[in-house]
């Protein structure tokens, strides 16, 4: 799961930079994450009842993904530091990708191999259904 928000830089912005630098920018990394591989399970945006930035770790969007390996997660969080066309997205948004597994699906309590590791699954509290993975400038921390 993807949670986002945006940071200040991106309510300084004026309407027409948040049309023409912004979205673009932010609905082709959406796309670069489904050609990476990431399938959209569901989405859903919190900001109805909120003004202004999120303080972490709540997030304003929460972007639900299904991934195949670990290096999919981390190449999604990697397009967000990319710069394109004059634009890199983290000047303006906060994303943390928090990993986990469906909760209760009979698979996920199999062994199973994420990325280059293996991860037992059986070993994990029953009530464990997800954590946190920090990506850094060295990859998966």
């Amino acid at each position: 799961m993807i949670v986002g928000s945006a940071l200040e830089t991106y309510f300084a912005l004026e309407e027409r930079e948040k049309a023409e630098v912004f979205l673009p920018r932010f609905r082709q990394t959406l796309a670069e994450w489904e050609e990476l591989g990431a399938r959209v399970v569901a989405s859903f945006c919190d900001d109805v009842v909120q003004v202004g930035p999120v303080d972490p770790p709540a997030g304003a969007w929460y972007l639900i993904f299904e991934v195949d390996e670990l290096d999919v997660a981390a190449a999604m969080i990697q397009a967000v530091r990319e710069t394109v066309d004059g634009v890199r997205l983290d000047r303006y948004v906060r994303f943390e990708l928090r990993l986990g597994r469906r909760s209760g699906h009979a698979r996920s309590r199999r062994l199973r191999r994420v990325g280059r590791a293996q991860l037992d699954l059986r070993l994990l509290p029953a009530d464990t259904c997800s954590g946190v993975i920090r990506l850094g400038k060295e990859g998966v921390r």
